[in-house]
């Protein structure tokens, strides 16, 4: 999963419920934190490919106000 920052006790709470839903099914999850930077997460996530990761989970983590 990545985040912006794992500060943020609603993100924080989230992520308790994957991993805690992930270690039940046995698989780990770790966190990488973004700082909400596209490229960041870009760089993220390629890591995470090239060391053989096959499911990364992303999302926004901000309200867009229109």
């Amino acid at each position: 999963m990545r985040v912006p920052r794992l500060s943020d006790i609603v993100l924080a709470t989230v992520y308790e419920g994957i991993d805690e839903a992930a270690s039940a099914q046995v698989y780990t999850t770790f966190v990488a934190n973004t700082l909400d930077r596209p490229e960041r997460q870009r760089e993220r996530a390629e890591h995470l490919w090239a060391q053989g990761h096959i499911r990364v989970a992303s999302g926004p983590t901000r309200l867009r106000q229109y």
